[in-house]
Protein backbone atom coordinates (compact mmCIF):
# COMPACT_ATOMS: atom_id res chain seq x y z
CA UNK A 1 0.00 0.00 0.00
CA UNK A 2 2.79 2.26 0.86
CA UNK A 3 4.22 1.56 -2.20
CA UNK A 4 1.42 2.36 -4.47
CA UNK A 5 1.16 5.64 -2.60
CA UNK A 6 4.79 6.54 -3.12
CA UNK A 7 4.38 5.97 -7.06
CA UNK A 8 2.58 9.31 -8.04
CA UNK A 9 5.14 11.44 -6.21
CA UNK A 10 7.98 9.72 -8.14
CA UNK A 11 5.71 10.42 -11.09
CA UNK A 12 5.26 13.92 -9.91
CA UNK A 13 9.36 14.44 -9.52
CA UNK A 14 9.97 12.98 -12.85
CA UNK A 15 7.55 15.18 -14.57
CA UNK A 16 8.97 17.93 -12.75
CA UNK A 17 12.79 17.13 -13.39
CA UNK A 18 11.54 17.23 -16.88
CA UNK A 19 9.74 20.49 -16.81
CA UNK A 20 13.06 21.83 -15.38
CA UNK A 21 15.57 20.22 -17.99
CA UNK A 22 13.27 21.78 -20.72
CA UNK A 23 12.93 25.34 -19.37
CA UNK A 24 16.85 25.63 -18.61
CA UNK A 25 17.25 23.88 -22.68
CA UNK A 26 14.78 26.98 -23.42
CA UNK A 27 16.95 29.46 -21.72
CA UNK A 28 19.98 28.64 -23.34
CA UNK A 29 18.55 28.58 -26.98
CA UNK A 30 19.05 32.56 -26.67
CA UNK A 31 22.47 32.81 -25.86
CA UNK A 32 23.51 29.89 -28.05
CA UNK A 33 21.77 31.64 -31.08
CA UNK A 34 23.60 34.84 -29.86
CA UNK A 35 26.60 33.07 -30.10
CA UNK A 36 26.44 31.86 -33.50
CA UNK A 37 25.52 35.05 -34.75
CA UNK A 38 28.65 36.38 -33.28
CA UNK A 39 30.60 33.78 -34.60
CA UNK A 40 28.79 34.72 -38.07
CA UNK A 41 29.72 38.20 -37.54
CA UNK A 42 33.83 36.85 -37.23
CA UNK A 43 33.70 35.17 -40.01
CA UNK A 44 31.99 37.68 -42.28
CA UNK A 45 34.68 40.25 -40.91
CA UNK A 46 37.46 38.25 -42.40
CA UNK A 47 35.75 37.71 -45.78
CA UNK A 48 36.15 41.54 -45.89
CA UNK A 49 39.27 41.77 -44.60
CA UNK A 50 40.14 39.74 -47.27
CA UNK A 51 38.70 41.50 -50.18
CA UNK A 52 35.80 38.58 -50.36
CA UNK A 53 33.10 41.40 -50.42
CA UNK A 54 30.20 39.32 -51.72
CA UNK A 55 30.58 36.60 -49.41
CA UNK A 56 30.99 39.48 -46.41
CA UNK A 57 27.51 41.15 -47.84
CA UNK A 58 25.78 37.42 -47.98
CA UNK A 59 26.65 36.87 -44.00
CA UNK A 60 25.90 40.54 -42.75
CA UNK A 61 23.23 40.30 -44.11
CA UNK A 62 22.12 37.03 -42.93
CA UNK A 63 23.05 38.27 -39.39
CA UNK A 64 20.69 40.94 -39.71
CA UNK A 65 17.48 38.97 -40.64
CA UNK A 66 18.59 36.27 -38.00
CA UNK A 67 18.63 39.38 -35.16
CA UNK A 68 15.62 40.93 -36.02
CA UNK A 69 14.93 43.72 -33.31
CA UNK A 70 18.25 42.46 -31.05
CA UNK A 71 21.41 42.44 -30.57
CA UNK A 72 23.46 41.71 -32.69
CA UNK A 73 21.63 43.48 -35.47
CA UNK A 74 23.06 46.71 -34.76
CA UNK A 75 26.43 45.67 -35.56
CA UNK A 76 25.54 44.15 -38.59
CA UNK A 77 23.97 47.10 -39.52
CA UNK A 78 27.03 48.87 -38.64
CA UNK A 79 29.33 46.71 -40.35
CA UNK A 80 27.61 46.48 -43.42
CA UNK A 81 27.98 50.83 -43.39
CA UNK A 82 31.46 50.01 -43.57
CA UNK A 83 31.45 47.39 -46.05
CA UNK A 84 29.72 50.06 -48.51
CA UNK A 85 32.15 52.93 -48.44
CA UNK A 86 34.81 50.72 -48.65
CA UNK A 87 37.02 51.70 -51.63
CA UNK A 88 38.02 48.47 -52.47
CA UNK A 89 34.53 47.48 -53.15
CA UNK A 90 33.00 47.21 -56.67
CA UNK A 91 29.38 47.85 -55.00
CA UNK A 92 30.48 50.95 -52.52
CA UNK A 93 27.84 52.94 -52.97
CA UNK A 94 27.65 56.10 -49.97
CA UNK A 95 24.01 56.21 -50.15
CA UNK A 96 23.61 52.08 -49.17
CA UNK A 97 26.02 52.92 -46.29
CA UNK A 98 23.76 56.21 -45.34
CA UNK A 99 20.61 53.95 -45.25
CA UNK A 100 22.54 51.27 -43.28
CA UNK A 101 23.61 53.88 -40.78
CA UNK A 102 20.64 55.45 -40.43
CA UNK A 103 18.64 52.76 -40.01
CA UNK A 104 21.46 52.11 -36.80
CA UNK A 105 20.99 55.06 -34.92
CA UNK A 106 17.03 54.86 -35.78
CA UNK A 107 16.55 51.44 -34.61
CA UNK A 108 19.00 51.35 -32.03
CA UNK A 109 19.47 55.07 -30.88
CA UNK A 110 21.11 53.40 -27.50
CA UNK A 111 23.56 50.84 -29.02
CA UNK A 112 27.59 51.32 -28.58
CA UNK A 113 27.94 51.80 -32.60
CA UNK A 114 25.03 54.64 -32.52
CA UNK A 115 27.98 57.58 -31.43
CA UNK A 116 30.11 56.03 -34.36
CA UNK A 117 27.31 56.07 -36.77
CA UNK A 118 26.56 59.44 -36.50
CA UNK A 119 29.63 60.65 -37.05
CA UNK A 120 30.58 58.23 -40.08
CA UNK A 121 27.05 59.69 -41.55
CA UNK A 122 28.54 63.59 -40.96
CA UNK A 123 31.87 62.62 -43.25
CA UNK A 124 29.81 60.79 -45.86
CA UNK A 125 27.65 63.73 -46.40
CA UNK A 126 30.44 66.50 -46.30
CA UNK A 127 32.20 63.58 -49.04
CA UNK A 128 29.25 63.74 -51.39
CA UNK A 129 29.23 67.43 -51.06
CA UNK A 130 33.15 68.08 -51.48
CA UNK A 131 32.49 65.28 -54.45
CA UNK A 132 29.69 66.87 -56.35
CA UNK A 133 31.94 70.53 -55.83
CA UNK A 134 34.93 68.74 -57.51
CA UNK A 135 32.77 67.52 -60.77
CA UNK A 136 32.11 70.88 -61.60
CA UNK A 137 35.67 71.63 -61.17
CA UNK A 138 36.50 68.90 -63.12
CA UNK A 139 35.13 70.62 -66.04
CA UNK A 140 38.42 72.30 -66.84
CA UNK A 141 41.08 71.13 -68.62
CA UNK A 142 44.56 72.68 -68.16
CA UNK A 143 46.13 69.98 -69.61
CA UNK A 144 46.03 71.50 -72.66
CA UNK A 145 48.01 74.36 -71.66
CA UNK A 146 51.09 71.61 -71.05
CA UNK A 147 52.97 69.56 -72.82
CA UNK A 148 55.25 67.15 -71.00
CA UNK A 149 59.16 67.57 -73.25
CA UNK A 150 61.44 65.73 -71.31
CA UNK A 151 61.43 63.41 -68.16
CA UNK A 152 60.45 65.20 -65.13
CA UNK A 153 63.83 66.17 -63.47
CA UNK A 154 64.36 67.77 -67.05
CA UNK A 155 61.45 69.68 -67.34
CA UNK A 156 61.10 70.90 -63.45
CA UNK A 157 64.58 71.72 -63.58
CA UNK A 158 63.97 73.98 -66.45
CA UNK A 159 61.16 75.81 -64.95
CA UNK A 160 63.18 76.32 -61.65
CA UNK A 161 66.04 78.23 -63.99
CA UNK A 162 63.65 80.48 -64.98
CA UNK A 163 61.92 81.39 -61.41
CA UNK A 164 65.71 81.78 -60.10
CA UNK A 165 67.04 83.64 -62.98
CA UNK A 166 64.35 86.11 -61.95
CA UNK A 167 62.72 86.10 -65.71
CA UNK A 168 60.14 88.35 -67.15
CA UNK A 169 56.75 88.32 -65.76
CA UNK A 170 55.46 86.02 -68.52
CA UNK A 171 57.63 83.71 -68.00
CA UNK A 172 57.86 83.29 -64.55
CA UNK A 173 54.29 83.46 -64.49
CA UNK A 174 53.96 80.66 -66.97
CA UNK A 175 57.21 79.02 -65.06
CA UNK A 176 54.59 79.13 -62.21
CA UNK A 177 51.96 77.31 -63.58
CA UNK A 178 53.25 74.90 -64.99
CA UNK A 179 55.17 73.89 -62.32
CA UNK A 180 51.81 73.14 -60.42
CA UNK A 181 50.43 71.45 -63.87
CA UNK A 182 53.73 69.09 -63.40
CA UNK A 183 53.21 68.04 -59.86
CA UNK A 184 49.39 67.53 -61.27
CA UNK A 185 49.88 65.22 -63.65
CA UNK A 186 52.96 63.22 -63.42
CA UNK A 187 52.09 59.79 -62.51
CA UNK A 188 55.11 58.83 -60.63
CA UNK A 189 55.63 62.37 -58.95
CA UNK A 190 52.44 63.81 -58.68
CA UNK A 191 52.03 66.22 -55.28
CA UNK A 192 49.06 67.78 -55.34
CA UNK A 193 50.27 69.77 -51.78
CA UNK A 194 53.33 71.12 -53.77
CA UNK A 195 51.18 71.99 -56.81
CA UNK A 196 48.79 73.94 -54.42
CA UNK A 197 52.17 75.52 -53.25
CA UNK A 198 52.65 77.23 -56.64
CA UNK A 199 49.44 77.88 -58.23
CA UNK A 200 49.14 79.70 -54.54
CA UNK A 201 52.25 81.72 -55.43
CA UNK A 202 51.32 82.38 -58.71
CA UNK A 203 48.48 84.24 -57.43
CA UNK A 204 50.06 86.07 -54.58
CA UNK A 205 53.01 87.42 -56.69
CA UNK A 206 51.35 87.94 -60.17
CA UNK A 207 47.61 89.24 -59.28
CA UNK A 208 47.31 90.19 -62.73
CA UNK A 209 48.36 87.04 -65.00
CA UNK A 210 46.01 86.01 -67.67
CA UNK A 211 46.56 82.50 -65.90
CA UNK A 212 45.18 83.83 -62.31
CA UNK A 213 41.49 82.52 -63.40
CA UNK A 214 42.83 79.34 -63.50
CA UNK A 215 45.24 79.28 -60.75
CA UNK A 216 42.05 79.45 -58.52
CA UNK A 217 40.25 77.13 -59.80
CA UNK A 218 43.48 74.80 -59.24
CA UNK A 219 43.36 75.65 -55.89
CA UNK A 220 39.72 75.21 -55.21
CA UNK A 221 40.10 71.41 -57.18
CA UNK A 222 43.26 70.51 -55.09
CA UNK A 223 42.02 71.57 -51.63
CA UNK A 224 39.05 69.62 -52.21
CA UNK A 225 40.76 66.70 -53.71
CA UNK A 226 43.02 67.04 -50.66
CA UNK A 227 40.48 67.52 -48.15
CA UNK A 228 38.55 64.49 -49.81
CA UNK A 229 41.67 62.20 -49.43
CA UNK A 230 41.85 63.52 -45.65
CA UNK A 231 38.17 62.32 -45.13
CA UNK A 232 38.75 58.90 -46.69
CA UNK A 233 42.30 58.39 -44.40
CA UNK A 234 39.78 58.67 -41.42
CA UNK A 235 37.48 56.25 -42.95
CA UNK A 236 39.93 53.82 -43.74
CA UNK A 237 41.32 53.92 -40.31
CA UNK A 238 38.12 54.22 -38.51
CA UNK A 239 37.50 51.21 -40.44
CA UNK A 240 40.31 49.04 -39.58
CA UNK A 241 39.75 50.10 -35.75
CA UNK A 242 36.35 48.24 -35.80
CA UNK A 243 37.49 45.57 -37.84
CA UNK A 244 39.95 44.70 -35.36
Amino acid sequence: MGREQRRPWKYLLFLLAALALFLNGCSTIEPLRTLDLKSELREADSAHQQGRYNRALQLYTSVLEASGNQQPADLALYRLGILYIDPGNPSADIKTALDYLGRLVREFPESRYALDARVLTAKLKDLEKLRRTLWVYSEIKPYQYFRYTGSFRQTLKRYSEVLQEGAEKPLSDLALFNLGILYVYSERERNFNKALGYFKRLIKEFPESSRIDEARAWVKTLEIILKLSRIEVEMEKKKKELIE
